[in-house]
């Protein structure tokens, strides 16, 4: 009670409504039990469907999504269509929902990140204030990560380094990623490997190893990078209520990554 806690959604569970009904059930009971929490969200299957249905090719560097004005307009449509809906079924749960689109609303103050990926920005500061008055009144914010200039531009923001600044900003307690995998496995192909509780030390000797590989490597090291900040990282399914066994009973249902 009177903790904070961030919720990064994974755009992979946005369409299955069963689900995200779930994920909102289970926000709005953190809530009613004097738990401050913090929704922030990516939208990168549905932003890439509705570029391909534009006939705009996606072009990535270093898991970057490269972004030009065409490609921009289209991200912040989506992520504004995404915004509302995770925040309706929120509302529609009895919870306070306030969108913070990003566009009209914005939080996560940005600059544009060196390189090559055009309209991609890096967080230098969240405004912890703004969103310390929303709890105070009760709400649940639901933040999309688009991020703005000092002249108001508007910048992609990678959805995992918008959850760390909320996290870092908030102080949180816990940041929580909800996504479509169970957590760290001990052998990648049996869900009955689930390691329910990691060290940071151990993960990266996992990744050293090739036991975690692939996507689950930026996933990993984000919850690592994330305890800098916060006590505790879960890396979460977002099926069966997987957010509130996580939190409320003591095998969980994902893994939590704790420092060494």
């Amino acid at each position: 009670e009177g903790k904070t806690f961030v919720v990064k959604i994974s755009g992979k569970l946005i369409d299955d409504e069963k689900i995200l009904n779930g994920i909102a059930e289970d926000i709005v009971f953190l809530d009613a039990v004097g738990i401050s929490v913090i929704v922030v969200h990516g939208a990168g299957m549905q932003i890439d469907e509705e570029l391909a249905k534009a006939g705009i090719v996606k072009k990535t560097i270093n898991g970057l999504r490269v972004t030009d004005c065409k490609t921009l307009g289209v991200v912040a449509k989506v992520l504004c269509e995404v915004n509302g809906k995770i925040a309706g079924f929120i509302a529609e749960n009895k919870g306070n929902a306030f969108s913070i689109d990003g566009i009209e609303k914005n939080i996560l103050l940005s600059e544009k990140k060196e390189g090559s990926y055009g309209l991609v920005g890096e967080v230098k500061a969240f405004d912890a204030q703004a969103i310390n008055h929303i709890f105070a009144g009760g709400g649940i914010p639901v933040v999309s990560c688009l991020g703005k200039g000092v002249s108001g531009q508007l910048y992609n923001i990678n959805a995992d380094d918008a959850a760390l600044a909320a996290a870092k900003g908030l102080a949180a307690e816990k940041l929580i990623i909800m996504s479509d995998v169970p957590g760290i496995l001990a052998d990648a192909n049996d869900k009955g490997t689930l390691i329910s509780e990691i060290s940071a030390g151990y993960a990266k000797e996992l990744i050293e190893n090739g036991i975690i590989s692939q996507g689950m490597i930026p996933k990993t090291l984000g919850c690592i990078e994330a305890l800098k900040y916060v006590k505790r990282t879960h890396m979460v399914d977002g099926k069966e209520h997987g957010l509130l066994l996580e939190v409320f009973t003591n095998a969980g249902m994902g893994t939590v990554f704790v420092r060494n």
